[in-house]
């Protein structure tokens, strides 16, 4: 160890790599750089035990390379402080999945008992927007731009939402459990704060952005050429991501593989891209494990063991890495925090930018649609892009980090946002991501 030692202290580099080896990445880095120049030297060690060896030799020898020393004193400081953070992000966001944990916070939200109509409200296929302005943007926009499909009803003619024909607004700092009045189902659930974490947010929203603007520029079709806004789904292994018109909506879907035949970046990109995004639907998973009541998760639980053959969970950390444990890693503020042992995220999902959709119904073979709204660029509810649970006449006000749980099959849609939301022509911003899977029928 002492002439790793003393070479380190002599490389600004290797030096700097192990400084950060607090974080898993840069400490595999360094362990394989050091591995090689051991090599080199004549030297040889083990690479599974050279990073515990030369901790323990700088702790038992402080003075003999003061710099090498102090880049250990940094390093120990971040194992400290992303310990500190995977715990505190264990605790706040329940991934160990308390039963009592979950029971408390869900007895905090109230439950609200509704009436299904038997004629949706907004009606089927329609394009809902809230006030003039916002319908007037709309209706030029139809005139002067090219719709995805103009035979459909919706885009063709906007509607004027009327709010005396709702049968509840829920607004938009307000959480609710909706339970149907006859059945006692859960037909939906709003959690807000849902993840009460900015640097999970900002994660987030740098993934999601990253990855619609990447498959924007490599496929040649667009998005999904449906709704408004973009939307990307995203399959099976590894986490690979399509853009454009979904044209497979069968239940047991293959693997996609768009990323891989339309861009080919070197394998580590690809298999960084991936991870990233799947750690993403793994996070918000778990989340949902530990908060929403078991009868909203279990269905879809059931469904996946059911066809766990046919639909293992989206997983990219085994591409090539030799890892027998499935996991997943949450980055903040350079941090990164590795977690085992949780739940990959169901196999199917989209990220989702500045998306509205008209009142529809979804074919799904489990009850229920898991979103998270990370991001919304305005907290007044009258700038639209607010979601309907029409079959109930539910208006649900957007806002930032929330939670939206709902029935695939029952009348839903959200609402044209406001293209000018400040005067100077700057458009209603939402992203997030949403877990779900189709089929036809």
């Amino acid at each position: 160890m002492d002439r790793l030692a003393a070479h380190l202290a002599t490389n600004p580099n290797l030096l700097r790599l192990f400084s950060t080896g607090y974080n898993p990445s840069q400490q595999n880095e360094f362990v394989k750089s050091s591995t090689e120049l051991l090599v080199d030297l004549g030297h040889p060690h083990s690479s599974s035990e050279l990073w515990s060896n030369l901790c323990a030799w700088i702790s038992k020898n402080p003075d003999r390379y003061p710099e090498v020393t102090n880049a250990w004193t940094i390093c120990r400081k971040g194992i400290k402080d992303r310990r500190a953070l995977h715990k505190r992000l264990v605790t706040d966001l329940n991934l160990r999945q308390s039963i009592k944990v979950r029971n408390d916070r869900l007895n905090r939200i109230p439950v609200v008992h509704v009436t299904r109509r038997s004629t949706p409200y907004p009606p089927m296929h329609a394009a809902v927007y809230e006030n003039d302005k916002i319908g007037t943007q709309w209706r030029d926009h139809i005139k002067i731009e090219p719709q995805p499909d103009p035979s459909r009803p919706g885009q063709a003619n906007p509607l004027l939402l009327k709010v005396d024909q709702l049968q509840y607004n829920l607004g938009p700092s307000d959480s609710a459990i909706f339970k149907d009045i006859d059945t006692g189902d859960v037909i939906g659930i709003v959690i807000r704060n849902f993840i009460p974490h900015v640097g999970v947010q900002t994660w987030a929203e740098e993934i999601i952005s990253a990855a619609i603007a990447a498959s924007s520029k490599r496929n040649d079709n667009g998005f999904e050429d449906e709704d408004t806004g973009k939307k990307m789904t995203l399959e099976g292994e590894g986490c690979t991501s399509t853009a454009g018109a979904r044209k497979n909506k069968s239940l047991f879907v293959g693997w996609a593989r768009n990323l891989d035949r339309r861009f080919q970046p070197h394998e580590h990109e690809l298999r960084h891209a991936q991870y990233r995004s799947s750690s993403l639907f793994a996070l918000f998973w778990n989340c949902l494990l530990g908060n929403l009541p078991s009868e909203v998760t279990g269905d879809f639980v059931a469904f996946l063991e059911q066809h766990s053959a046919a639909l293992p969970g989206m997983d990219s950390s085994n591409l090539g890495l030799g890892l027998a444990i499935p996991r997943y890693t949450v980055q903040i503020d350079g941090l990164e925090l590795e977690f085992h042992g949780g739940q990959l995220a169901p196999p199917s999902g989209a990220f989702v930018e500045n998306y509205s959709r008209e009142i529809h119904v979804e074919t799904s073979p489990h009850r229920y649609i898991y979103s998270w709204y990370n991001r919304r660029s305005s907290a007044d509810d009258q700038h639209g892009g607010n979601f309907f649970l029409a079959q109930y006449a539910i208006r649900i006000a957007g806002s930032e980090n929330m939670c939206l749980v709902h029935e695939a099959r029952q009348a839903h849609g959200t609402g044209l946002p406001d293209q000018d939301v400040d005067g100077e022509g700057t458009s209603l911003f939402t992203s997030g991501l949403t877990i779900f899977t189709h089929r036809d029928d």
